[in-house]
């Protein structure tokens, strides 16, 4: 049901909502971003200071860096990119329809599925990591790291 200027329904929302329905909306998507955007700035300004803190651990750290960072950008890509926004796109899709009880079950069956793939990538990693890394060209010192670094992620990021 479409909320319009007749609708009685109109009255019964929220400020908050009634702001986002009737607030301009380059100012909202603005106003609503601002907190992702600020996510982004960090999680960059992590990395970097990461990435330059290895440095001083030498050229095989940075070289088993570079052999984990494709698995970690899969697994954060497929958790933030394609099942969170999914997830997050159902549940929306149920609040705004009014629908509580069916976002709350959302919420349990994400948790669910963020647990499975969780175990799936520390499985593939345990069992495969080694092959990949092979596979990608990982030899000597930076083979071994890289091995004990997917670990790490895979287990301590998901």
């Amino acid at each position: 049901m479409a909320i319009t200027a007749e609708n009685p329904n109109r009255a019964a929302l929220a400020p908050h909502t009634r702001s986002m329905i009737e607030a301009p909306i380059l100012l909202t998507l603005l106003r609503l971003s601002a907190p992702n955007l600020l996510f982004v700035v960090s999680q960059a300004a992590v990395s970097i200071g990461e990435t330059y803190f290895v440095g001083w651990l030498g050229s095989d750290a940075l070289a088993a860096i570079s052999l984990v960072f494709p698995v970690l950008m899969l697994m954060q890509t497929m958790s933030a990119g394609g099942i969170g926004s999914g997830i997050a796109s159902a549940i929306s899709r149920a609040l705004g329809a009014g629908r509580r009880g069916d976002a709350n079950a959302l919420v349990l069956v994400s948790l669910s599925i963020a647990a499975g793939f969780g175990m799936a990538f520390t499985l593939a990693v345990l069992i495969g990591g080694r092959k990949l890394f092979a596979a990608m060209g990982g030899t000597g010192a930076a083979f071994g790291l890289g091995s004990i670094i997917s670990v790490y992620v895979t287990k301590w990021r998901n």
